[in-house]
């Protein structure tokens, strides 16, 4: 079904070359599978919004090519979600840096890093234990209950 639609969407011709739109592109990529066009469209959502200084869009292009890295390198996506933490973190998004560490922690599960994948987990469920992000709480409650 999104395969459908990405197919449509990109037959109309005329797509807007936005951040926005190369993220959303990116992502609905990444949901199905494509990691080289969900690769290609994050570097250019990242280069777009580093070249007109939108941090919060910069953020957020570090964080989905981090996640789109993360199978096939996932050292690089480490660096490039840490990253996008810290640009969230100075713009006060607790919610995006929380998500994030539910991120890092995932990828260390997936390269069998349990103490570190605990930590990351530990640290999204304290943001949202005191910002009340029942999401995040429940997701990284999850992940340290079958950390343990």
């Amino acid at each position: 079904m999104l395969e459908r639609a990405l197919e449509t969407f990109e037959s109309i011709g005329d797509i807007p070359e936005s951040v926005t739109t190369f993220l959303l592109l990116a992502q609905a990529y990444l949901a199905i599978g494509d990691n080289a066009r969900a690769e290609n469209l994050s570097q250019q959502a990242l280069e777009r919004a580093q070249w007109t200084g939108d941090l919060p869009r910069v953020a957020l292009s570090l964080r989905v090519k981090g996640l789109v890295m993360a199978n096939r390198q996932p050292r690089q996506a480490l660096e490039l979600l840490s990253e996008a933490a810290t640009h969230f973190e100075t713009l006060g998004a607790k919610f995006e840096v929380a998500s994030i560490y539910l991120d890092i922690a995932r990828l260390y599960i997936r390269q069998s890093e349990e103490r570190k994948a605990t930590h990351h987990a530990d640290l999204a469920w304290r943001l949202a234990r005191d910002h009340n992000y029942e999401v995040v709480k429940e997701q990284a409650q999850d992940i340290l209950s079958h950390a343990k």
